[in-house]
């Protein structure tokens, strides 16, 4: 074999080994992408079936193998996703979280008026509305408990679990959106300087668990859904009117 008829060949070989690799790389990536997608749409169900079992059984009487038969998994499967039954709960509120912040967002797109806290507060209730369960969920305490859990472990530089960084992040999207609509009212009220937003915003967040609570009571009462609206508007109006005049001093 003379040196060009070796150098041909070599040539074609690096070329089909090129070919071969890149077609394995490709397949390798294909089957990474189907593993994920496989794995987020059972989490996803799981989530969704654990979301049902919270709100209608409550998170002391809800089992983690009666989840499981429910979502035709075995109690083992469900914790390949999720460590334990608190971590479960933790991914619901993380989805409970993200359809809240996706819920705000849409009502404030609908609406052209200035976004101010009463119209934050009519996007809050259009929530409570449409996802009652949720939102009791939400307002059951269990936020904090999370929250000083996460705290804990990024002192402790421990590694949070995937429904930990979710729920932080989704959390973190809803507290945003209402802290830049609360700059928003402190700054054409003249105050923002006064008070930093995020503390307000801490403070409104025990204001959810009222507007919960009065359209619990209205629909018990069998007011209609103006009606609710006409008794929470004098709750966001006192609301807006204080973080409008206020003062620390």
């Amino acid at each position: 074999m003379n040196r060009k008829t070796f150098i041909l060949k070599y040539k074609n070989y690096t070329q089909v080994k090129y070919i071969v690799v890149s077609i394995m790389n490709n397949n390798n990536s294909l089957k990474k992408q189907r593993v994920t997608r496989k794995r987020k749409i059972r989490r996803d169900i799981i989530i969704k079936v654990a979301e049902q079992s919270f709100i209608v059984n409550g998170y002391d009487n809800t089992m983690v193998d009666q989840i499981a038969l429910d979502a035709g998994y075995t109690k083992a499967t469900i914790y390949n996703y999720f460590d334990s039954k608190d971590d479960l709960f933790t991914g619901v509120l993380a989805s409970i979280y993200e359809r809240m912040f996706d819920t705000l967002t849409t009502f404030l797109e609908e609406h052209e008026s200035p976004h101010d806290l009463r119209l934050t507060g009519d996007a809050y209730l259009t929530f409570v509305e449409k996802f009652p369960g949720q939102a009791g969920l939400v307002d059951s305490g269990r936020c904090v408990t999370i929250n000083r859990a996460i705290i804990e472990k990024k002192e402790h530089a421990h590694a949070l679990t995937e429904s930990e960084m979710e729920f932080e992040e989704n959390e973190t999207k809803v507290g945003m959106l209402m802290t830049n609509l609360i700059s928003q009212t402190m700054l054409d009220s003249g105050v923002l300087g006064k008070i930093d937003p995020q503390r307000i915003t801490k403070v409104l967040g025990a204001f959810m668990l009222a507007i919960r609570e009065l359209v619990r009571r209205g629909n018990v009462g069998g007011q209609s859904e103006e009606e609710i609206r006409n008794t929470l508007s004098v709750l966001f109006n006192i609301i807006e009117q204080g973080v409008k005049n206020y003062n620390d001093n």
